[in-house]
């Protein structure tokens, strides 16, 4: 199946908004100043290709409980106003192994810049150490969330938020930082230098289910990577006890003016 998208100025303000991401290279405002596009979050390609894929499913609950890892590489930055095409695979005897390629589309169709998101019946093992903190998840905001990404399926829309706010309370630990990564990063953040996602791996132990409005728990740990270019994160979402999922998220950092003058579309 092939998709192809436009996200808007408005709609990734809608998504930072829900998913409470105040990345300022999100914001179509601070980039009109430099004469560019809003950069649209990478939490938000992802989520709107898991959407794409967990549609395939259907309303098969059998097959949503029997998902058990999400894989996302990223490529290059997309930017809003530009066209993405996005192709869904279903593969294996099972059909739990599911690919979303994603790409910008160029005058001539022709797809560039690859990102892909695996879906898989086999799990991945990541351990997660580190420090918790609560958040809540209102009814509300998985709309907003939904409307901003094309959610459809009710069952899978408060897991697929949870999931992207993952990022936001990142960067919410991020504003109180405690380890000595967690230090590290809030400097570098101060001067301009944020991280970028390469990677996204999710072990997904109960497959994806209904998360509802309420607290989510969130398990954080960071570790610098070698050659101190970047950091692993790693983290526990959880609900009522019951662990939603463990991720990792390998990153390199970039300064932001480098983002905007060489990464981010023009106006």
């Amino acid at each position: 199946m092939a998709d192809c998208v436009v996200f808007s100025g408005s709609q990734i303000v809608a998504f930072c908004r829900a998913t409470r991401d105040s990345n300022r290279l999100h914001n179509p405002e601070f980039m009109a100043e430099h004469g560019k596009r809003a950069i649209v979050p990478g939490m938000m390609t992802l989520a709107y290709s898991l959407s794409l894929a967990v549609a395939q499913y259907g309303s098969d609950r059998i097959s949503l409980s029997g998902i058990r890892s999400i894989d996302a590489q990223f490529g290059q930055v997309h930017s809003s106003g530009e066209q993405l095409g996005f192709d869904v695979v279903r593969e294996g005897r099972d059909g739990l192994e599911t690919v979303v390629n994603s790409y910008k589309t160029g005058v001539s169709g022709e797809p560039s810049q690859m990102r892909s998101v695996r879906i898989s019946s086999t799990p991945y093992d990541i351990d997660v150490r580190g420090s918790s903190m609560k958040t809540h998840l209102t009814a509300e905001e998985t709309r907003q969330f939904s409307a901003a990404t094309g959610a459809v399926s009710a069952e899978a829309a408060g897991f697929l938020y949870a999931l992207s706010l993952s990022s936001g309370a990142l960067f919410s630990r991020l504003g109180e930082p405690r380890t000595d990564s967690e230090k590290d990063i809030a400097s570098l953040l101060a001067r301009g230098i944020v991280p970028v996602y390469l990677s996204l791996r999710f072990s997904v132990p109960n497959g994806i289910r209904q998360v509802n409005a309420g607290q989510v728990d969130y398990f954080l740990g960071i570790d610098g990577r070698s050659g101190g270019k970047g950091y692993a994160i790693r983290l526990q979402c959880s609900q009522a006890g019951e662990v939603l999922f463990r991720a990792e998220f390998i990153t390199r950092t970039v300064h932001e003016g480098i983002i905007i003058e060489r990464m981010a579309a023009n106006l």
